[in-house]
């Protein structure tokens, strides 16, 4: 059932950038990462009125609701270059922006925190 899950995660994932790469041709990359946030932000809206939790129950103080905004404006900015670099770029190339994300984190902590690696 684990691998059904992570086909099914797999899937939603690559079909992303497919869809960027079609709704280049009618809307700007502006537009595109406009409709991808709503989207986002109704699902999440459901799904925490669903589970009858309340929104920002995790973030308790005005620090952390600055990091969460400044977090959302980065990954924001992040689906708005790839949005943008479809335009010139095939959709295999530009998926590879947020799929090396993770190797970039991990060398900015690593490196310039110097933060503790794991093992």
């Amino acid at each position: 059932m684990n691998t059904l899950y992570l086909m099914l995660l797999s899937l939603c994932w690559a079909s992303a950038f497919l869809f960027v790469k079609v709704a280049d041709h009618d809307c700007t990359p502006l537009m595109v990462v406009a409709c991808r946030s709503v989207l986002g932000a109704l699902f999440l809206v459901g799904v925490g009125l669903v589970l009858k939790k309340p929104f920002f129950s995790l973030a308790r103080n005005a620090k952390t609701h600055g990091i969460l905004a400044v977090s959302g404006l980065l990954i924001g900015y992040l689906w708005y270059a790839i949005a943008q670099s479809e335009l010139l770029l095939p959709a295999s190339v530009a998926a590879l922006m947020p799929a090396t994300s993770t190797i970039f984190t991990w060398s900015l902590c690593v490196f310039l925190l110097r933060e503790r690696q794991f093992s």
